[in-house]
């Protein structure tokens, strides 16, 4: 999103009305967020989200980034329908999708038969290469490489925006373990 919009792309995010949804967040880093009724006021299915996402936007972008697990083929091509010219998807699961990128970032991905459940022409970014991070772990990056000697002295964990059944909290435990002591 940061990157898109530096580049003069209008970035805006659609969010349902649930616990945990990142709206503040987004608004806090200043792009456009809109909000959908939860899916159990809206009952809503795959084209029906489709529908609505657009219709908050007010017009079919050009270009539509999904991450969402809950989201797949039904709701690509009712996107196309309404006019969306190009999906971009996130997406670590093997399954269908009707789109012209697909981003799967897992050390695996290569693996998992991909190109089998797109349409031929879509472009596959696969593998940690494609990890869409911040601009500023660049930085972060450039500065730490000339550090390097061959040991780990930093550990990031991270599951994402929400975690079921508290995985940090277990590994950072396992890394607390004197087998890992620097």
């Amino acid at each position: 999103a940061w990157v898109l919009r530096q580049r003069g792309e209008r970035v805006a995010f659609v969010c349902r009305d649930l616990p945990g949804n990142l709206l503040e967040v987004i608004r806090a880093a200043g792009f456009e967020a809109f909000v959908l009724p939860s899916a159990e006021v809206s009952g809503s299915s795959e084209e029906r989200d489709a529908a609505e996402t657009l219709a908050v936007l007010g017009q079919a972008p050009l270009r539509v980034v999904v991450d969402h697990y809950g989201l797949g083929a039904a709701w690509e091509r009712a996107a196309r329908f309404a006019g969306v010219r190009s999906l971009v998807v996130i997406d670590d699961l093997a399954r269908l999708h009707d789109c012209d990128v697909l981003v799967d970032v897992n050390l695996s991905a290569g693996a998992m038969g991909h190109e089998r459940l797109v349409p031929p022409g879509c472009d596959l970014l696969l593998g940690p290469s494609f990890a869409l991070l911040h601009p500023g772990f660049l930085v972060v990056r450039a500065r730490t490489a000339a550090r390097r000697d061959g040991h780990v002295h930093r550990v990031l964990v991270s599951f994402g925006g929400g975690e079921v059944g508290a995985p940090t909290r277990a590994v950072v435990e396992a890394l607390a373990d004197p087998r890992f002591a620097l």
